[in-house]
C-alpha cells in the first residue's frame, strides 16, 4: 500500500539524519547544526502529517486504538524532548546524550510503527483510502512546514 511506502521513505529520511548526527563529531559543528536543523522539520512535518491523517483515520476503529494512542504519546515524548536539543549548542558536551535519547524514541517508535501498527492497519485500508490518505498526508505535511 502506498501509504506504508510513503511513511516509510519519510522514517528512512529521519533515521538517515539522525545516524549522520550520531556519527558526526563535535567539531562538525556546521554539518550537525544542518542536519539537526533538517532532522528537525522532517520529523515535526511527518509527526503532524501522520497524526491528522494517518492516526486521525485509524482511531475510527476501535481494534486500532491502544496502538495509536501509544504512538501518539510517543510523538508527544519527542516533541517534549527536541526543547532540550534545543537549549543546547551543537558542540555542547550534553547535546550528543540527549540526541542518543531522542534517537532511541525515534528508533523504538519506528520499529514498533513499522512491524505492529502498518501491519494490523492494513485490514482497515482499502486502495481508495490508501490514495485518500496519501493525499491528505502529503497536505498536512506542507501545511505544518509553514509552522515548523
Amino acid at each position: 500500500m502506498e501509504i506504508f511506502q510513503t511513511l516509510k521513505k519519510d522514517h528512512k529520511i529521519v533515521l538517515d539524519l539522525l545516524e549522520k548526527m550520531e556519527n558526526s563529531s563535535e567539531r562538525a559543528r556546521k554539518t550537525r547544526e544542518q542536519s539537526y536543523s533538517k532532522f528537525k522539520k522532517e520529523i515535526m512535518q511527518h509527526m503532524h502529517g501522520e497524526e491528522s491523517t494517518f492516526y486521525k483515520f485509524l482511531l475510527q476503529h476501535d481494534d486500532m486504538k491502544e496502538l495509536v494512542y501509544e504512538a501518539i504519546e510517543e510523538h508527544r515524548t519527542v516533541r517534549l524532548s527536541l526543547p532540550d536539543l534545543d537549549s543546547k549548542d551543537v558542540t555542547d558536551e550534553q547535546w550528543k546524550p540527549i540526541l542518543t535519547v531522542v534517537a532511541e524514541l525515534v528508533k523504538h517508535h519506528i520499529s514498533e510503527e513499522e512491524d505492529e501498527l502498518f501491519e494490523k492497519a492494513q485490514e482497515f485500508i482499502d486502495e481508495e483510502t490508501d490514495q485518500q490518505l496519501v493525499s491528505e498526508f502529503e497536505t498536512a505535511k506542507q501545511e505544518a512546514e509553514i509552522s515548523v
